[in-house]
């Protein structure tokens, strides 16, 4: 998935018992409901985490040019955002 480039801070579906709330905690607190327990959606959510923390390299390596870089990581990369994928490594 792409962000969208709206910046407004919450998903655009619901995700867990916070509706919107774009947080690990809310991802992962419905996770039973998707059969699994919260320690295995966290390790899914880790390895998650762990793929999209290498995102840049990846997209320079597949030919995205700097500026798009630079205009994708002000979404990827948001100081909160980054900062939830981190809590997961």
């Amino acid at each position: 998935m792409l962000p969208a480039g709206q910046a407004l801070g919450y998903q655009q579906l619901r995700v867990g018992s916070q509706g919107l709330d774009a947080s690990i905690a809310n991802a992962l607190s419905e996770s039973t409901a998707f059969g699994l327990r919260r320690s295995q959606a966290a390790a899914l959510a880790a390895e998650v985490a762990q793929v999209v923390d290498g995102w840049r390299a990846h997209f320079a390596a597949c030919g995205v040019g700097a500026g798009d870089l630079e205009r994708l990581a002000a979404q990827i990369d948001r100081p909160y955002l980054r900062g939830e994928r981190q809590s997961l490594l």
